[in-house]
C-alpha cells in the first residue's frame, strides 16, 4: 500500500546512490529488503525491538535487535540516509530518537519519515463517529502514557529545530475505504479497510487496558462497520516528512 501511495517509490527524500542506509522501527524488514533489491550498492540495516525479520536475507542486508531510544548508536559508518515509517506509537521521547539521527547522518545526509496522524479525515459530510470517538479515547489514553498519537504535524519543526535543512513536509490525504472514483485511490481504499482494523485494535489493546478497555470494546463492532461503510469518505493523514543534514561549509 505504501508503494503504491508513492507512485511505486519506496521513499521521497532526494537520496542519490547511498552505501550506508538505516531503517528504524524495520518490524518485518520489508522495507530494507525492498530497498537493499533495489539499490545492491546500499548496505541496509534494520533494527527493531523485536526480531520478526528473515532469518536469511540479502547480502546485503543485515537485521539488529536494538532499542534505538535507550541504547547508543553505534554503527560502522556514518550513514547516507534513516527510514522510519510508522512509529505514531514508538518512543517516549521521539525529538530524541531524531536527535540520534542527525548525529548519525554524514553531512549532506538523508531522513525520512512515513507516519499517520491518529485523527480521521472527511471527503464529505457523513462521519465515522464510533471511529472518531475510538481514535480520540486512545489518543487520550495514550497522551497519558506520553505518546502523542498525531505527532507526524510536528515532524517538520522538529527537524528544523534539530539542524536539518530543506525540510520537506508531503501530506497525504488516504482513503480509508474504496470510495474514491480514481483507480489507483479506491485500490489504495480496498487494501487498506482490509488491513487498518489490526492495528487499530492493537493500540486499543496495548493503552485500552489501563482505564478504558470497556469503552473501546464497546466502540469496537461499530467502529469495524464505519470503516467498511463506502458511503463515508474517510481519509487518513499521512505525513512523508523528510530533510538533509547540512553540509559541514553550510549554515543550517
Amino acid at each position: 500500500m505504501c508503494k503504491l501511495l508513492l507512485n511505486g517509490r519506496l521513499g521521497l527524500a532526494p537520496v542519490q546512490s547511498p552505501k550506508h542506509v538505516l531503517d528504524v522501527a524495520t518490524g518485518t524488514g520489508i522495507w530494507a529488503l525492498e530497498y537493499a533489491k533495489n539499490n545492491p550498492q546500499a548496505h541496509v540495516i534494520g533494527t527493531d525491538l523485536f526480531t520478526m525479520q528473515p532469518a536469511t536475507a540479502a547480502p546485503n542486508v543485515s537485521f539488529i535487535r536494538q532499542d534505538v531510544e535507550k541504547e547508543e548508536w553505534k554503527y560502522p559508518h556514518p550513514l547516507d540516509y534513516i527510514h522510519l515509517r510508522y512509529i505514531v506509537s514508538c518512543f517516549d521521547d521521539a525529538q530524541s530518537v531524531l536527535r540520534k539521527a542527525h548525529a548519525a547522518l554524514r553531512p549532506g545526509g538523508h531522513i525520512e519519515i512515513f507516519d499517520i496522524v491518529l485523527r480521521p479525515r472527511y471527503g464529505g459530510d457523513k462521519r465515522a463517529r464510533a471511529l472518531d470517538n475510538w481514535c480520540a479515547a486512545v489518543c487520550a489514553a495514550a497522551a497519558r502514557e506520553g505518546r502523542d498519537m498525531q505527532k507526524a504535524e510536528k515532524y517538520k519543526q522538529w527537524l528544523e529545530e534539530i539542524g536539518f535543512v530543506d525540510v520537506v513536509d508531503v501530506e497525504l490525504m488516504v482513503p480509508g475505504n474504496a470510495w474514491p472514483e480514481d483507480d489507483r485511490m479506491r485500490e489504495i481504499g480496498r487494501h487498506l479497510v482490509q488491513v487498518q482494523p489490526g492495528p487499530l485494535l492493537s493500540l486499543g489493546s496495548y493503552f485500552g487496558p489501563r482505564d478504558l478497555s470497556g469503552v473501546l470494546d464497546g466502540l469496537a463492532p461499530d467502529m469495524l462497520r464505519d470503516m467498511e461503510d463506502e458511503s463515508i469518505r474517510l481519509c487518513w493523514p499521512i505525513h512523508v516528512v523528510y530533510g538533509r543534514k547540512a553540509l559541514l561549509d553550510e549554515s543550517a
